[in-house]
């Protein structure tokens, strides 16, 4: 009986005991039946402790390994997590930044205008209801927010 028929079945037990997946723990075996042919064990005593000594060592080197890809992968995704936070946090200032200029534009307005172009672009509020609100026709709510687009049209490249 050689080798792989007597110890096979062991090692695979001993692997999946360890690791919980069959399948890594027969590649593992094949493993340590590879690595036991590129030595010399003519003068191993104990051949069915050199194997599961091999064993050991190839499950240590494979935690070790899956340690190092683990922690590596965890690095690039928080990597990556970190630049995506930063630039989301970087658009956010920049939009900030815009609108606060807008704001200062639209100081520059008439209360009137000011007040109707924040309740109809801002406030989402129809013109209509606007109109209503303050009295005035449609066509006059059109002609403050026109004044407002064109104030901030003028202005824009200093955004």
């Amino acid at each position: 009986m050689d080798l792989n028929q007597r110890f096979r079945s062991a090692l695979i037990a001993f692997f999946v005991r360890r690791i919980g997946s069959q399948t890594q723990a027969e590649d593992l075996t094949q493993e340590v039946f590879v690595r036991m042919t590129n030595l010399k064990t003519d003068d191993v005593q104990n051949l069915e402790g050199y194997l599961f000594q091999i064993a050991r060592n190839l499950l240590r080197d494979t935690h070790r390994r899956d340690n190092v890809r683990n922690n590596y992968e965890a690095i690039v995704r928080g990597d990556d997590q970190r630049d995506t936070e930063s630039r989301h946090a970087e658009r956010i200032i920049i939009a900030r930044q815009a609108l606060e200029k807008v704001a200062v534009i639209l100081d520059g307005l008439p209360e009137r205008t000011r007040s109707i172009f924040i309740l109809h672009r801002m406030e989402a509020m129809a013109r209509k209801d606007i109109a209503q609100a303050y009295g005035i026709t449609i066509s006059a709510v059109e002609k403050h927010l026109g004044k407002a687009m064109a104030l901030l049209a003028t202005k824009a490249g200093d955004l």
